[in-house]
Formats: C-alpha cells, structure tokens, sequence
C-alpha cells in the first residue's frame, strides 16, 4: 500500500514544483556520484595512489560534461 501512495504524492510534488524539478534531479545525481566515489575509492589495492583514482574520475567527469554541452542540440 506504501507504493501508490508514495507514487501519488511523486506525482503530486512534480506538477506543484515542476520549476524545481532540473535542480532536484542535479542535487539527486550530485549525492549519487558522492556514495559511488565513496565506495570505489576505499577499494583501491593499498598500494595504488588514490589520488590518481580521484583525478581520474573527476577527470571523466568534467569530460563527460564538456562533450554533453558540446555535442547538445540547440
């Protein structure tokens, strides 16, 4: 029963703040990328340089939004 319910009020949230929605969903894939790189960087081998991981990643990242900003319609 907690499904429907909480579907509707999702739905209901959506169309009351739908100007807010682009900033909710960056502040939503902002915390996802934070658990992700807290998880993957404590598993590098003991030997290995984390700040190398690190540079990588946010390295990919800043690639992956640069080619999306280039590579957008419009």
């Amino acid at each position: 029963m907690a499904e429907p319910i909480g579907g509707l009020l999702g739905v209901l949230a959506v169309t009351l703040w739908e100007a807010l929605l682009p900033w909710a969903l960056g502040m939503a894939a902002g915390a996802m990328l934070y658990v992700v790189v807290g998880g993957i960087l404590p598993q590098l081998r003991p030997g290995e340089n984390r700040t190398v991981a690190a540079t990588g990643f946010l390295g990919g990242v800043a690639m992956m939004t640069t080619l999306d900003i280039a590579l957008a319609d419009g």
